[in-house]
């Protein structure tokens, strides 16, 4: 028995299917630009930080933080892990920006959350996208899950 042979697909992160390709001529191909997180935000990750259950230390999610030089725009989310992945629970991501270019106390001049409002809501994948203006600005994330009753919690580093 012959079999047909059938090029595989490979799925990115962008929710893209592409052909799978041996050669490196073939992903010349592929337009360059900001990348586009299947999360929702643009840009270049700039920051990853583990969201851990205080008690246990599991990873339940992840606080991501991009930034898009071409909009000028910094971008927060919070993931899932793969021990709650597709598990509606808790979670919830904001995003805080300085008047100026040194990092500052609150009041904060700008403060995007999803849920709006702060807090957390249901969600099963990711909490956000949550955007806001990055350039000239210091800015910094934070994101909140419970999973099993524990609260986990994660910060980025001030990015000015």
């Amino acid at each position: 028995m012959k079999l047909k042979a059938v090029p595989l697909l490979l799925t990115l992160a962008v929710g893209m299917l592409l052909p799978a390709v041996n050669n490196e001529s073939a992903l010349a191909a592929v337009p360059a630009g900001p990348a586009i997180a299947s999360d929702g935000c643009s840009g270049t990750l700039v920051e990853t930080e583990p969201i851990d259950t205080v008690q246990t230390s599991t990873t339940v999610g992840y606080l991501n933080l991009y930034w898009n030089s071409s909009t000028g725009q910094n971008c927060a989310t919070a993931t899932s892990a793969s021990v709650d992945w597709g598990v509606v629970k808790p979670m919830g991501v904001t995003i805080y920006q300085c008047a100026g270019s040194t990092p500052c106390s609150p009041p904060y001049n700008l403060q995007v959350s999803d849920p709006a409002g702060g807090g957390l809501a249901n969600y099963a994948y990711y909490a956000g996208p949550v955007s806001v203006p990055g350039a000239g600005h210091c800015v910094w994330a934070s994101a909140g899950i419970t999973w099993n009753g524990e609260r986990a919690s994660a910060v980025t580093r001030w990015h000015c």
